[in-house]
């Protein structure tokens, strides 16, 4: 899980230095489109995995303690 949250963490900083690009827009609509989409999608992957990782984090101190 951890390595998937990484993933995605640097996929949304790439995809965030894209989508500041004064140009991009201009280049390429179709896509800054979807950069833009697959922005918003991993944005929302990254929090559900967050959320299962926390999930699971609390399940092994429960059952530790």
């Amino acid at each position: 899980m951890p390595d998937k949250i990484s993933a995605l963490e640097h996929e949304i900083a790439d995809l965030n230095t894209l989508l500041t690009d004064a140009d991009f827009y201009q280049r390429d609509p179709d896509g800054f489109h979807e950069a833009s989409k697959r922005h918003a999608a991993a944005t929302q992957e990254l929090s559900r995995a967050e959320e299962r990782w926390l999930e699971l984090d609390a399940m092994v101190m429960g059952s530790a303690g």
